[in-house]
């Protein structure tokens, strides 16, 4: 007892100094987003802001969709495979995946494409068709990069790299829009950026990035972690995008893509004022959660989820009161002036949903941790049903503050789903462990 008291105590300033090292990262990120929004806003029509992003949002989904299996069993066995001297051959075998699924993604993305603008009479531009044909595979490479840098608790890298994307995205998407401020040229400043991003990753990783290409074998074991831990992401990222942003889409159905666009620039104070808070706790404490599960070592795994939880209230709460105070005066300085009109109304329902949201992410990563990828799949269906059947009821009565709060209510019945699969899920393990 007393030398486990003593190493917690020693282990307290590293992640003091890593958690204020990944806090200043996603300041720096947050500031960047800030001048990207009133930038974009600037520059961008409301419905060329609005059009864009659903079709980068659809591409997200596809993204989780094809390649989130593959990923996700990178993130988490990654650790696992180098204590056995596997970890080149681990990423070399999840590179080869995913570059696969992307290719897939790609075409998929392009035929889609093609169809939607013809039924829809949207011209066909030579910038949006690269950026399709760029994203996908640009987004999987660096996923797979990023990956290993987070399993390995590289943060200082890790967290430089996403500071420098956010840098890129802004500042390629803004050159773009400057020169002309259509869809497309918003599509492929958003497609060069990771593009770009791949060539820095392979000049400072900590392993060669390039000479994984030349591993002649492949980690066997990554293909049964792939499809039994992997598996199920991808019914659960399909589900999880349709819970996350079904309202923007029935927005777009019911009301048009400028009001797309003039939901979204709000949204995306709210949200990002969350993720400036809850990302450096996701990073700090997913992957010691899921190295603690490795070493099988279940009273660090419980204190770490739940420090994790009461983090992630506290500075919800924190985010929603300076939201409250201060909403008006951000939404003055941030955006263009056509896009003022509701915004901090839809910005506090955003902050609630994402406090909620926040909470059952870490949720979401214990049961992850416990191997229970499949038990996440009802919530998200439930819970995109909900923000689906919220958006119907609530768009038509108050725009796009019913659209924000459909978000809010569906991340709710989500979120207490989720906590009620893991008590059960807890209750399973500890049975099991008595019968043993």
């Amino acid at each position: 007892m007393e030398t486990s008291l003593i190493m917690r105590k020693a282990l307290l300033p590293a992640v003091f100094r890593t958690g204020g090292l990944l806090m200043a990262g996603h300041i720096a990120i947050a500031l960047v987003g800030v001048a990207a929004l009133r930038l974009y806003t600037e520059l961008a029509p409301t419905d060329v802001f609005g059009e864009a992003n659903l079709i980068l949002g659809a591409l997200t989904l596809g993204l989780q969709v094809f390649i989130a299996p593959f990923t996700a069993a990178q993130l988490r066995f990654h650790t696992e495979a180098d204590a056995r001297s596997a970890g080149n051959a681990f990423t070399r075998s999840a590179l080869a995946w995913s570059l696969g699924a992307a290719l897939a993604l790609t075409v998929v993305a392009l035929t889609s494409f093609v169809i939607w603008s013809h039924i829809y009479e949207h011209p066909l531009t030579a910038l949006s068709l690269t950026a399709l044909a760029m994203w996908p595979a640009a987004m999987a490479a660096r996923n797979v990069f990023m990956n290993r840098l987070h399993a390995e608790r590289r943060q200082a890298v890790y967290i430089g790299l996403q500071v420098t994307e956010a840098i890129l995205v802004v500042a390629l998407t803004g050159a773009a829009l400057a020169w002309t401020a259509t869809t497309g040229s918003f599509m492929f400043g958003q497609a060069l950026a990771p593009a770009v991003l791949l060539l820095v990753v392979t000049a400072i990783a900590p392993w060669p990035t390039w000479t994984l290409r030349r591993i002649a074998s492949r980690d066997v074991s990554y293909g049964s972690k792939a499809l039994s831990y992997g598996g199920p992401f991808v019914p659960m990222s399909l589900l999880s995008s349709v819970s996350s942003v079904a309202d923007r889409y029935a927005l777009a159905w019911l009301l048009g893509s400028a009001a797309v666009g003039l939901y979204l620039a709000p949204f995306a104070i709210a949200s990002r004022a969350m993720a400036l808070v809850t990302g450096p706790l996701t990073d700090l404490f997913r992957p010691m959660l899921f190295d603690a599960e490795n070493r099988n070592d279940g009273g660090q795994a419980k204190r770490i989820f739940k420090s994790w939880v009461a983090a992630t209230v506290g500075v919800g709460l924190a985010v929603l009161t300076g939201i409250a105070v201060l909403g008006q005066f951000v939404v003055d300085w941030v955006l263009a002036r056509d896009y003022r009109d509701g915004a901090v109304a839809i910005m506090l329902w955003i902050a609630l949903a994402y406090t909620i949201y926040g909470l059952t992410q870490v949720l979401e990563n214990r049961l992850l941790s416990l191997g229970q990828s499949v038990r996440l799949l009802p919530p998200m269906l439930i819970g995109g049903a909900a923000n689906v059947l919220f958006s119907i009821l609530l768009i038509p009565r108050t725009g796009a503050i019913g659209a924000a709060q459909a978000n809010c209510a569906s991340f709710l019945v989500r979120g207490g789903c989720t906590a009620m699969l893991l008590y059960l899920a807890f209750r399973q393990r500890h049975s099991g462990n008595e019968s043993r």
